[in-house]
């Protein structure tokens, strides 16, 4: 066990490392203290000894400084005087083995079997260890342990932080911790960036393609998995939530973007053949994009080019080529207009081709332009009743009748 004035197993991969020197770019490990502690591994792939030594496969470093690291910087070919950067890095590591394994530098295989908490049921027995949660309370979600077995009451428990042990119903309960915090989590990066804090960032993933002999069919920075095999389905109907990726953003100030991408050289060549792909038919059951927000809009375009500057498209802003019963279907409570196109600068509001028509009425009543005839033809179950040529003539087959009251 690690005592709490030592060196935790991350505070020990964060020694303090010199600064890369101007010819070199060596590091050198200098140990902030000893670690009271058998040798510590991670997964076979990095180690810390109880004597503060750290290696990993394909590397060693000792504590006492005898041994460094060679690094050769991600962005180097981005940094042409590399002389004014310095690293201090606590791992570095290149590859070793051949295609016969999944080779990594630091690996954490986790495996969570415990921390349920069960939702607080009046009338219901719990035993000694139970973690119950109760109803009310705190919208976070309060946690009980029972310490002492009994049945539940009759009203949840809202005891809170720092509460003593108290009866609900003949069971004993004990505050522990809140429901959102609950949880079992491999690996947690924590910033606090206050004071005279500079630029502070919570991670850095850098990824380069250089120049390759073989290049691989699938290179990607960062890849997320997510199997759901727990027998239930999480959606809107079963009230439970569960993805790839989440992410939470708040604070008593606006901040920029909640995703933000860009390119690093804004050139002819392009960064990336799109910006977001989706596919595969069965990727989503519903909707691949589902937007349930305030604000101005859902979606803009080009509405910031003072800021940004000019959005320019070469062919169209969107475009639809699936095959679908609608490109777009309008189903919602407008106050004022499906479509508004009254701030439009192009003279064109809608362009239509040959054949294709403007129905009204479940598409019983259509308008049609007939570039062979010259007309535009108005259809009613698909019968054409009135016709206007391109000269002007204007042929109908029932009465056209002036009155005051059309």
């Amino acid at each position: 066990m690690i005592r709490q004035s030592s060196l935790t197993i991350l505070s020990a991969l964060a020694l303090v490392m010199d600064l890369v020197s101007a010819q070199s770019r060596d590091l050198t490990l200098q140990q902030l203290g000893p670690i009271e502690a058998p040798s510590l591994s991670v997964n076979g792939a990095a180690s810390i000894q109880g004597n503060g030594n750290i290696s990993a496969r394909g590397l060693k470093s000792e504590a006492d400084g005898s041994a460094a690291f060679s690094v050769n910087p991600l962005w180097a070919h981005r940094i042409p005087d590399l002389h004014v950067m310095s690293y201090a890095n606590a791992i570095a590591y290149k590859t070793t083995r051949d295609g016969d394994s999944w080779e990594s530098a630091l690996g954490i295989d986790y495996v969570s079997e415990t921390g349920h908490n069960e939702p607080w049921v009046s009338g219901k027995a719990v035993r000694v260890g139970d973690n119950i949660l109760g109803v009310t309370g705190n919208p976070e979600g309060y946690v009980y342990r029972v310490v002492k077995a009994g049945v539940l009451g009759g009203a949840s428990p809202t005891a809170g932080p720092k509460s003593a042990p108290f009866m609900n119903g003949t069971a004993q309960l004990q505050w522990i911790n809140f429901d959102n915090l609950a949880a079992k989590i491999p690996f947690t990066n924590t910033v606090v960036v206050r004071g005279d804090a500079g630029k502070t960032w919570l991670n850095n993933f850098n990824y380069s393609m250089m120049p390759l002999s073989n290049p691989p069919k699938y290179a990607t920075n960062t890849e997320w998995n997510f199997y759901n095999g727990s027998g239930y389905h999480c959606d809107l109907f079963t009230g439970i939530s569960c993805g790839g990726l989440t992410v939470f953003q708040g604070g008593p100030y606006r901040s920029t973007s909640i995703i933000g991408m860009a390119t690093l050289a804004n050139t002819d060549t392009f960064a990336a053949e799109w910006g977001i792909t989706m596919k595969d038919r069965k990727l989503t059951r519903d909707a691949s994009i589902d937007i349930a927000t305030g604000g101005k809009m859902a979606l803009g375009t080009g509405r910031y080019a003072n800021v940004f500057g000019t959005t320019q498209y070469s062919e169209t802003v969107w475009r639809d080529e699936s095959a679908a019963p609608y490109a777009v279907s309008l189903g919602g409570s407008y106050t004022q207009a499906a479509i508004d196109l009254q701030s439009g600068k192009t003279p064109v509001a809608l362009a239509l081709a040959a054949g294709q028509r403007i129905c009204f009425f479940g598409n019983n009543n259509c308008f049609v332009k007939d570039n062979k005839q010259g007309k535009i033809l108005y259809q009613v179950n698909g019968t054409t009743v009135m016709s206007i040529a391109d000269d002007g003539t204007i042929r109908s087959k029932g009465a056209i009748i002036q009155n005051t009251t059309p």
